[in-house]
């Protein structure tokens, strides 16, 4: 997807410098979307955990936080059907 982006805003001759810098423009533009995409599900997932089970610990919202986008949709599947904040931090990712 990136490598098709790119390809499309480049004309021939473009200098090495200059497909450089697209690539960079767009890689940065992908790794800021899916970081967006990932603070949308920690926000889905803590306003969820809220709902049902009272206000997450600070400790909650921090692994949250990091966690992977893998690890935050197993939770928001998780949080659905669990009896406990602790039976959704157990759920892992699907491999």
């Amino acid at each position: 997807m990136v490598a098709r982006a790119i390809a499309s805003t480049l004309r021939k001759g473009d200098s090495i410098v200059a497909r450089a810098q697209h690539y960079k423009h767009y890689k940065g533009e992908a790794a800021g979307l899916a970081r967006g995409r990932n603070e949308g599900r920690a926000e889905t997932l803590l306003k969820q955990l809220q709902l049902k089970f009272g206000r997450p610990s600070a400790a909650t919202r921090q692994r949250v936080a990091v966690a992977t986008a893998e690890q935050l949709d197993a939770w928001l599947e998780a949080v659905l059907t669990a009896d406990s904040l602790d039976q959704v931090l157990a759920s892992k990712p699907a491999h």
